[in-house]
């Protein structure tokens, strides 16, 4: 399956399973402006209803991941306008971080505001060496939006996400990497190769279980030992009965390597 899809903003191609959504405004560092969360928004529906696809790829076009809002664009923006663009923003990142598939952030430059949140909603995110992160919403007088405000205390404990909102400091990846913000730091020039690798190692695994495996490490945080195990019970018999666990037992037996199908 192949499938290209029309936007202004973003572009969104579909191949092989492996769907790869890139913020395509570089002049403008692919700030979110209007324009672009609609159509992010748009994105996050499509690739939710494409059972074909295994993995989800998120970077930006040009020297920049996504720099937050389009700080131009508040100037001239009504509080009615601000709300709605916060509602398909919020609903785009829900969606994408639901997605019963990993999601790879890839991190190819600023990573700032709402862009440093869409970056943490991957379940892998991969930086290059080049990239800086920031929540720099204080610089604007704003509060963290798309899902800030739950990721980051997730991962670096809730101090540590007080001093990065509060401070609005920006951070290399080195920096992001050690306190546990990203996945890993890889150099510019081997940054296309060592995504690429992830994708398709992604896009060749099972795809099912490792839905279930999302979806009970997402909600792990908010749930006591007992009903975790309880979810486990409810949740893991399901990978049991897909065929790419069937796939794999014959694999084993016959001393190959499995060739998963994402069934």
């Amino acid at each position: 399956m192949s499938s290209a899809y029309e936007f202004q903003t973003i572009t969104l191609d579909v191949e092989d399973g492996i769907a790869r959504l890139t913020l395509n405004r570089p002049d403008r560092l692919n700030a979110l402006n209007f324009a672009l969360i609609k159509e992010l928004d748009q994105a996050a529906s499509i690739i939710q209803d494409i059972n074909e696809i295994r993995v989800l790829v998120i970077t930006g076009a040009g020297r920049a991941f996504c720099a937050g809002g389009d700080v131009k664009e508040m100037e001239t923006t009504t509080q009615e306008q601000n709300q709605e663009a916060l509602r398909l923003a919020n609903r785009a990142l829900y969606n994408i971080a639901n997605l019963e598939v990993p999601v790879i952030t890839a991190v190819n430059g600023y990573a700032f505001g709402a862009g440093f949140s869409l970056a943490l909603a991957g379940d892998i995110i991969i930086a290059s060496n080049q990239a800086k992160f920031s929540a720099a919403f204080v610089k604007v007088g704003l509060a963290p939006e798309m899902g800030g405000t739950h990721f980051l205390p997730r991962l670096i404990g809730l101090a540590k996400a007080k001093e990065l909102v509060f401070s609005g400091r920006t951070i290399d990846a080195h920096v992001a990497f050690n306190l546990g913000l990203i996945s890993s730091v890889v150099g510019f020039e081997e940054f296309n190769k060592v995504v690429e690798k992830e994708v398709k190692k992604l896009s060749q695994a099972p795809t099912k279980a490792l839905g279930i495996a999302k979806k009970l490490l997402n909600h792990s945080l908010e749930r006591d030992l007992k009903t975790s195990l309880i979810y486990e019970q409810v949740y893991c018999p399901r990978a049991a009965q897909t065929k790419d666990h069937e796939e794999a037992v014959r694999a084993f037996k016959e001393k190959r390597e499995p060739v998963f199908t994402g069934n």
